[in-house]
């Protein structure tokens, strides 16, 4: 069954009602946005039409628009911003980037740029449509209780700039400075005194909406005695029907009272005319927030629910349809809040606990569990958390953030008590990188099942539970623990646990690639691909997929790789789910690789977005290090310094020394790339000392690229040639052909460096024959101008490779000539090797034997030859030109 997650955020205004048009209340608005006012609030009690209104105006206004319908999680700010990420996008393919980057970060930034990113967002909206004014409309507002949340939409209402109009609904006035904005003439205000029905429009709307022959005098002592209340008048109408006209007449002369006893009156007066079996159905049903007549069934246990709400419509009973097939429904807030007043706790969890049950049969997971929520039975919460972990369309849709919040939701207590519970628990919570509380849990659920007298099943959870550790041993680095443990859990498991048997290859597929192995990697990958789909889990399918086409980008096979990323985008039957975000990461790495910058910026934009909506860290962490190399080929070095460190803080490192390792090298390059060779070295230093100490079972190739490079950095050639010699050898004879490239091409350098000609040209000349079949270019370009000299000297290997190296290379050769004729003197290049070397003036001048004056005067000379401002600049210009 495929996934059927309903996320019920109101992203469009709502359908147009029958009812009465506001004219003049519609001038009013029209008149403050052709005066240029920045804000208009619509704010009265519930039930005076706010929001009828407010869609009719924005319908009217033929202007582009965002609708956004507030609820209490958008208290919570990153949620805000995701609504109104989605809101924002709904206006085409381009608007909603500059949001979308900000929820991309780990943590979130200050407001002052959330609503940057907002303002920005809707401008290029705006200017996408051209149109003079875009407006956006929050709807709800009073239910936006935060302080943080108050100061955002204070500074966003305090920096609308011109072109953009904020339209707010609310019971109450919002904490914002309305004094100022009256006086400044940039507020325009539609009051409840406003909203009410005027004697016509009460008129208008007894004979063309509801239908009723009133005398005009009845009708203006109803509007008199409700306020122009329209709830209230509704509610009237609904009382006033079928009764004679001298009853009509007692009716009216009979009612008085205060909003709240209004309501009161008139809802029994309505209620008071239906028969008992309507009034029931009414209230077992009240707690629902949507339905159709099936989820009235299961709620009610009356198999004539379609026929009542059929009859529910036709009465205008305050059942609102929420598509155009008239299959869902709502009642009307305060219906159904009066309807909710008069049932009982107990009845209260009976009903919620058969829509839980009902919606989790169903597929409806979010509903499922809210309903499960809200019943404060927090066993039933557990018991719906639990048996929806158990479905696979739970983990099909790769909503891992979502699976997480709900356990997250639930009290300690309660999920330790559920084994099955905290055993799929901990899996999604090893999915997400919390590896501590994974372990946690499955150590609880272990405990449970060793504890419990045998039973049927005991031993294939317990098999599931080993898998599981073993995921994590391999995480941690532990890679032939996890083969061993992985290997002994599949015997133990029956043959039908097919979703069982998937994780168990998809372990094996990552123990094996941690290990360096990539041809097992692959082919235990591709088992988990086939056995996810067997078992339905789209998720697991897809991601398995997308980590054959990661092992076959590392053997240097392309092709095949972007195969697979669109078998693996196959997979979800072009449905955009979270999972296939990281096959469009894949296929931007691919795209980058062989030169196509923007294809690759193209595929990481859209993959980012899916990945962000199912919270999916490492699938965000690939695009992060995408993006730090796009950002580093379009020489914005702190760019890619900023997306390395966001991809460090996705990975759990206080959890796992590895990772920390791991996360350590990546600053390392991005320091690098800074100039900052002291911060790049001081790693080097202590990774070189941790290896000298510690045994490794998992590949060390991004680190060992990474020392290479800073010990090159460093002016040590030779040590450099060692560690990039050895690396190039064992990756090869590995099958690790993407390694073996970029080891190559900077032994190449290092070579060069050490004026070792013959060496240099035939490790860059080994490189270009592996990487030309498949077309790798940026692996080469990313070096820069430093393998310019090199490569006509091995045109040879790979002629039309290198034609293309050159022809790419040219802009940048031209851009760093020597600004003068003056080629550097022989002392100079001396000074220059010990500057690559980093040794201070001071020093300089004692290993050359000369004054520390004249040590400074070379490197001044240096300076000004290279065209560059400061040593780092120097350094990097040297080692384009090939001087060092």
């Amino acid at each position: 069954m495929a996934t059927q997650v309903l996320h019920t955020k109101v992203l469009l205004p709502p359908a147009r009602a029958v009812g009465v048009t506001r004219p003049r209340l519609l001038a009013q608005l029209d008149a403050g946005l052709a005066a240029g006012r920045r804000l208009s609030l619509v704010a009265a009690p519930a039930g005076y039409g706010k929001t009828t209104l407010a869609a009719d105006w924005v319908r009217q206004t033929a202007r582009p628009a965002v609708w956004l319908t507030l609820d209490e999680r958008d208290n919570d700010l990153a949620q805000l911003a995701r609504s109104l990420h989605l809101a924002v996008a709904r206006l085409g393919p381009e608007p909603g980037g500059n949001l979308q980057a900000v929820l991309a970060a780990p943590t979130l930034p200050p407001l002052e740029e959330l609503v940057a990113a907002l303002l920005q967002d809707l401008e290029d909206a705006r200017q996408e449509v051209a149109s003079d004014t875009i407006l956006l409309t929050l709807d709800d507002c009073h239910k936006l209780t935060e302080p943080t949340v108050h100061a955002w939409l204070a500074l966003l209402v305090e920096h609308l700039p011109p072109g953009r109009h904020l339209l707010l609904l609310s019971r109450a006035d919002p904490p914002l400075p309305l004094p100022r904005l009256r006086a400044r003439n940039e507020l325009t205000e539609v009051r409840a005194q406003e909203l009410r029905f005027t004697t016509d429009e009460a008129i208008t709307f007894f004979a063309e909406v509801m239908h009723l022959a009133l005398a005009p005098e009845l009708v203006a002592a109803l509007e008199a005695r409700t306020e122009g209340w329209i709830a209230s008048l509704q509610l009237a109408a609904l009382s006033l029907q079928g009764r004679s006209l001298a009853q009509a007449e007692a009716f009216v002369r009979n009612f008085s009272g205060s909003h709240h006893f209004v309501f009161d009156y008139l809802a029994e007066e309505v209620l008071g005319q239906q028969d008992a079996g309507l009034r029931a159905f009414l209230e077992q049903t009240a707690l629902l927030e949507r339905f159709h007549a099936p989820l009235c069934r299961a709620v009610t246990g009356r198999d004539d629910s379609q026929a009542l709400l059929q009859r529910l419509e036709r009465a205008n009973l305050f059942l609102i349809p929420l598509d155009d097939e008239r299959v869902w429904y709502r009642y009307h807030h305060l219906f159904a809040d009066y309807l909710r007043s008069s049932i009982s706790p107990d009845e209260r969890v009976r009903h919620l606990g058969a829509a839980a049950r009902w919606c989790a049969d169903a597929g409806l997971l979010v509903e499922a569990v809210q309903y499960a929520q809200a019943s404060g039975d927090q066993d039933l919460f557990a018991a719906v958390v639990e048996r929806i972990l158990q479905q696979a369309a739970a983990w099909s849709g790769g909503e891992l953030a979502m699976l997480v919040r709900w356990i997250d939701a639930l009290p300690g207590q309660v999920l330790s008590s559920h084994p099955r519970l905290c055993l799929d628990a901990s899996r999604a919570l090893f999915l997400s990188g919390r590896l501590t509380l994974a372990t946690r849990l499955l150590d609880q659920a272990e405990g449970h099942l060793h504890a419990a007298p045998p039973h049927a099943g005991r031993e294939a959870l317990l098999a599931i539970a080993a898998v599981y550790r073993a995921a994590s041993a391999a995480v941690q680095g532990e890679v032939q623990r996890a083969i061993q443990m992985v290997t002994e859990a599949r015997a133990r498991l029956p043959a039908t646990e097919t979703l069982a048997h998937a994780r168990a290859a998809d372990t094996l597929g990552l123990a094996y690639g941690l290990a360096g192995d990539l041809a097992l990697c692959e082919r235990w990958y591709d088992e988990a691909s086939r056995l996810g789909q067997a078992a339905g889990v789209s998720y697991l399918a897809i991601n398995a997929r997308c980590e054959v086409a990661v092992a076959q980008l590392g053997q240097g096979r392309l092709t095949q790789a972007r195969e697979s990323c669109q078998e693996a985008l196959g997979l979800a039957g072009g449905a955009p789910l979270p999972p296939t975000g990281l096959a469009l990461i894949i296929l931007g790495e691919i795209a980058y690789e062989q030169g196509d910058l923007i294809a690759a910026e193209e595929q990481l934009r859209e993959g980012l977005t899916r990945a962000e909506r199912g919270g999916l860290v490492d699938d965000l962490r690939a695009a992060e290090l995408l993006r730090a190399r796009l950002c580093r080929a379009r020489g914005d070095t702190a760019g890619a310094a900023a997306a390395i460190e966001r991809a460090n803080a996705l990975l759990p490192v206080h959890e796992a020394p590895r990772l920390a390792r791991l996360a350590g090298a990546r600053r390392a390059w991005a320091q690098l790339a800074l100039g900052n060779v002291a911060a790049a070295g001081r790693w080097a230093s202590d990774d070189m000392a941790w290896r000298r100490q510690e045994p490794v079972e998992t590949s060390q190739d991004g680190e060992l690229l990474v020392l290479g490079r800073v010990v090159l950095a460093r002016g040590d050639p030779a040590q450099a040639t060692d560690v990039l010699h050895r690396l190039a050898t064992q990756a090869l004879a590995g099958g690790r052909i993407r390694t073996g490239i970029a080891a190559l091409i900077l032994l190449a350098l290092a070579r060069q460096t050490a004026r070792d000609p013959a060496g240099a040209e035939a490790a860059l000349g080994h490189a270009l024959q592996l990487a030309a079949p498949e077309g790798f270019v940026r692996l080469f370009l990313d070096e820069g101008a430093a393998l310019a000299p090199l490569l006509p000297r091995t045109r040879a290997a790979a002629p039309q490779l290198v034609e293309r190296l050159l022809a790419a290379l040219a802009p940048e050769l031209a851009r760093i000539t020597l600004p003068n004729a003056d080629a550097l003197s022989e002392q100079e290049l001396r000074v220059l090797r010990l500057m690559v070397a980093g040794h201070s003036n001071q020093e300089i001048a004692a290993a050359l034997v000369i004054s520390v004056g004249t040590a400074k005067w070379h490197v001044h000379n240096i300076l000004q030859k290279l065209g560059v401002g400061n040593r780092p600049k120097a350094i990097a210009r040297a080692r384009e030109l090939g001087l060092v």
